[in-house]
């Protein structure tokens, strides 16, 4: 079910209080619309969900089909702190970019 036209989809309680988008605002609009190849459309409901496909499918392949020592590496790599310090930050600027930017 498409969730923006399912009205019992769960709303963002951040988004409701305060009229700002979380970084997770349109995630489950942009995870609906890329799963069904509406790739343009998935960018316009959450740009940051789809650039971060790339990390998510890696942290999967990791758990679940990687195995030996490229486990390892990759789990070397995946679990770094830097990269998840990163991360966060990036999560932190796309919370801010998309409020001032109104994106």
């Amino acid at each position: 079910m498409d969730p923006g036209r399912f009205p019992l989809a769960p709303r963002c309680v951040f988004h409701l209080l305060t009229g700002w988008n979380c970084p997770a605002c349109g995630v489950q609009r942009a995870a609906h619309a890329f799963l069904h190849g509406r790739w343009a459309e998935a960018v316009g409901y959450n740009l940051f969900l789809v650039v971060s496909v790339p990390y998510l499918v890696l942290l999967v392949a990791e758990q679940w089909f990687v195995r030996g020592r490229w486990q390892q590496r990759l789990h070397r790599v995946l679990y770094d702190r830097r990269l998840i310090m990163a991360y966060f930050w990036m999560i932190v600027a796309w919370w801010v970019v998309r409020n001032v930017l109104g994106i």
